[in-house]
């Protein structure tokens, strides 16, 4: 079982605007990374940072999902 689905979180990240340039990044899953291209170098770290707390949120979210699973 994967603990995060990164697809889910690319989708999220391509939904995002930059706020200067008001373009979308691109995306895309290699293996368990993100790869991320965008138009500025500020866009980038907030889509880094946005990224990790996903992958924060969903870790878990799925950890204590199996914890609870364990102690029924």
């Amino acid at each position: 079982m994967k603990i995060v689905n990164m697809n889910e979180i690319k989708y999220s990240l391509e939904r995002m605007r930059c706020p200067k340039c008001s373009e979308h990044p691109t995306i895309s899953v290699v293996g368990d990374s993100l790869k991320i291209s965008c138009c500025c170098e500020t866009f980038k770290e907030l889509l880094n940072k946005t990224a990790e707390t996903e992958i924060s949120k969903q870790t878990r979210q799925n950890i204590e999902k199996q914890l609870k699973n364990i102690f029924k």
